[in-house]
């Protein structure tokens, strides 16, 4: 769809600054992204390190407050906060192991959930009224609950000023949700069994942005199989209903879609990213009938960034810098057309790879996103180094051109169904495609040089 200029710089302005808060990205060892700086670009100074669990908190224009995995929390210095060493979180080997919200009416502090080894839960406060405007850490280490495993996550209130906290209780199969409002920390509220063990911790928990649907998984330790779940959630009254839970193979990482209609998980083994549409009937419909969204791909956390792309860490084993983030740069189109790089940022810090973590945000609601077509504030489709089609609208066909791959790459044509229509090779960065046989409609074409393991996605239309 093609939009007028002005049309289109006004979704840009009001799309990013709706979410400047998720400006700022710290997490793994030492890793950080400025997502708003035009092209995704990689940070150094970062103090943070971590293997799973990470929080980053910005305000609504962007500028950084402060991140924490858990244990230690540093301000827009990168130092660390008076009173920000020593909270109890197991932020190394807990994949949610650390979460936080503002606290409800009381303008600088914010609350600091985290979960120790021991599988107790504390919270903490930030305040950023202290130390000149800094902060400073305060409450800590309050005590909440015990018996939590990973999985925990912050909703937004039906209200639009409180919020729940939800956790998972696995000794107990339950889902516990506790109120957060202007008191502070409430005693639970509700609860849900979970429907997966009672000794296996493992996993994570996703909202929507609507808040109407949590995903959830269990990756399956301890010899279980991994779980993929879907609840039912009123964040008006913080109820969760009885879920939906199915075996899945090797689970990690949950998002959804900026408008909410695709749900996409990825899985500690090379597997495809999956796509699940929300819209596809009952709960146990939508996850019994995945699609692949990518080609096969070890890929561990995933998020939402201002741009409307969903960004994921995977290991790079062609190591053309330690880990790197993949993008799906178009979550909203079914399949393969959402459109994946595999290199959408990619940084060289020599530690960067212990992660496999990204920062835990609490979902905008649809409402405060706006339109959800992907936001083009970066180079990723159009930097020099990568593919191009002279014309993504095209007849009898048209020109790819790869600088970068000068000695020739694969080409795959793949239609929106997900199937291979034909393969062939080019001999140079430039190659003809012939579409005269292609029937109308829509295609991905993906594009491969497999000495060096790089793989680029690009999409047309056959008029």
């Amino acid at each position: 769809m093609r939009f007028p200029t002005l049309f289109l710089v006004s979704i840009v302005c009001q799309t990013l600054a709706a979410q400047g808060s998720m400006r700022n990205w710290h997490f793994g060892m030492n890793a950080s992204v400025d997502m708003l700086a035009g092209p995704p670009a990689f940070q150094i100074g970062s103090a943070i390190g971590t293997g799973e669990s990470c929080v980053t908190v910005s305000d609504v224009n962007g500028d950084l407050l402060f991140y924490s995995e858990g244990m230690n929390v540093w301000n827009v210095n990168h130092a660390t906060m008076p009173n920000g060493t020593g909270l109890l979180c197991n932020s190394g080997d807990w994949q949610q192991g650390v979460a936080t919200c503002p606290w409800p009416g009381m303008p600088n502090k914010h609350l600091l959930f985290h979960t120790d080894i021991d599988h107790t839960l504390y919270w903490s406060t930030v305040d950023m009224s202290l130390n000149g405007g800094t902060g400073d850490v305060i409450n800590k280490n309050t005590f909440l609950a015990t018996g939590i495993g990973e999985a925990m996550t912050i909703a937004r209130h039906g209200n639009g000023t409180d919020h729940w906290l939800v956790v998972r209780d696995f000794a107990a199969d339950l889902f516990k949700v506790y109120p957060i409002t202007n008191a502070g920390v409430g005693a639970m509220s509700s609860s849900v069994a979970c429907g997966m063990d009672d000794f296996d911790f493992t996993g994570m928990a996703r909202f929507n942005h609507a808040h109407t649907w949590m995903a959830t998984t269990m990756r399956g330790g301890f010899g279980n199989g991994g779980l993929l779940g879907l609840f039912p959630f009123n964040a008006t009254t913080g109820v969760l209903g009885a879920g939906t839970v199915i075996p899945q193979y090797a689970p990690w990482g949950l998002e959804f879609s900026c408008s909410d209609r695709r749900l996409y998980l990825s899985h500690n083994d090379l597997v495809p990213i999956q796509q699940f549409d929300m819209l596809n009937g009952s709960p146990s419909n939508i996850l019994t009938n995945p699609v692949d969204a990518t080609i096969p791909i070890t890929a561990f956390d995933m998020a939402n960034a201002p741009d409307n792309r969903i960004y994921f860490v995977w290991n790079d084993g062609w190591n053309r810098g330690a880990r790197v983030l993949g993008a799906i740069l178009e979550p909203a189109e079914a399949g393969l057309a959402c459109n994946m790089v595999d290199s959408a940022v990619v940084w060289t810090y020599p530690f960067a790879a212990n992660s496999t973590c990204l920062p835990s945000f609490i979902q905008q609601q649809a409402s405060v996103v706006g339109n959800c077509a992907p936001v083009s504030v970066s180079s990723i489709e159009a930097a020099n180094e990568l593919p191009v089609l002279c014309n993504t609208i095209i007849d009898n066909g048209a020109w790819v051109r790869w600088p970068a791959q000068n000695e020739g790459y694969q080409l795959t044509v793949i239609s929106a169904t997900g199937s291979m229509v034909r393969s062939t090779r080019s001999e140079g960065a430039d190659h003809w495609l012939n579409t005269e046989n292609l029937s109308a409609g829509l295609y991905v074409l993906r594009l491969s040089v497999a000495k060096v393991g790089t793989v680029r996605s690009l999409k047309f239309i056959k008029e």
